[in-house]
């Protein structure tokens, strides 16, 4: 007569590991705008998946200026508030990491700790993690992206360092706008770019809301000169509200 709650309890438990299976896929899409052979390094960036209530879990993997090991980082962040909520990381120095030579051996050992983050943020991975080209169609609208610059009102610096505000605009079809983001590039007379303007790269968005995270290029100088580095940024936004008209 024990037989009966047995088997259910076992389908239950297999069950729920089932829901659960699959949170890290085997295998992650590098998304990036740096390719091999343009001189200069590039961070990498591995986007994982949402959640229902705008996070988003991904790995980002630093060009090596001269480490050589093996460095990554896990993140989850709050696309409402831009801000990181989780971290995962190796030593900045690649101490301790000598199992860990590249994606798929980072995603073997540390797969338990990476599982339990999406498990307790409710992050579900991506059917297809690719970057998509603005403008996002919605239906009827349409929602495009720019960068409009702002140079720095002082002008340049005693030192000749010159700097310039890149704020990113949402645009609807109706020509309503929403600011949601600050970016900004500089320059020097003596060591040239230090930090290139943003580049739009695309968009990811979440099935699961309308929101998007828009994904940006910038380079900046390697640190001690070229090669120099190409990064990564990321930006949330909800494409149902905020949107202002301004008056013409």
């Amino acid at each position: 007569m024990r037989a009966r709650p047995i088997f259910l309890t076992a389908l239950l438990l297999l069950a729920a590991s089932a829901a659960h299976a699959g949170l890290l896929p085997s295998e992650l899409t590098e998304l990036s705008g740096c390719k091999p052979g343009q001189g200069i390094l590039c961070d990498r960036f591995y986007p994982i998946g949402f959640s229902k209530n705008g996070k988003l879990a991904y790995i980002h993997v630093p060009a090596d200026e001269a480490v050589g090991a093996y460095l990554w980082s896990f993140k989850i962040v709050d696309l409402v508030t831009d801000k990181t909520v989780e971290t995962l990381a190796s030593h900045p120095e690649g101490v301790g990491n000598d199992e860990i030579i590249d994606l798929a051996s980072l995603l073997r050992v540390k797969r338990p700790a990476f599982e339990a983050l999406l498990r307790r943020y409710k992050i579900r991975p991506l059917a297809e993690p690719r970057l998509r080209p603005f403008p996002i169609r919605t239906g009827k609208d349409a929602i495009d992206a720019a960068l409009v610059d702002e140079p720095d009102p002082a002008g340049p610096s005693g030192a000749g360092l010159r700097s310039v505000s890149h704020h990113l605009v949402l645009t609807d079809a109706r020509g309503r706008s929403k600011r949601i983001g600050d970016l900004n590039s500089s320059e020097s007379d003596t060591m040239g770019p230090l930090l290139s303007p943003p580049r739009i790269l695309g968009y990811l968005k979440s099935p699961f809301e309308p929101r998007v995270v828009v994904v940006l290029e910038q380079t900046r100088r390697g640190y001690e000169g070229p090669p120099n580095v190409s990064s990564f940024v990321l930006v949330g936004a909800h494409l149902g509200v905020g949107f202002k008209s301004h008056p013409k």
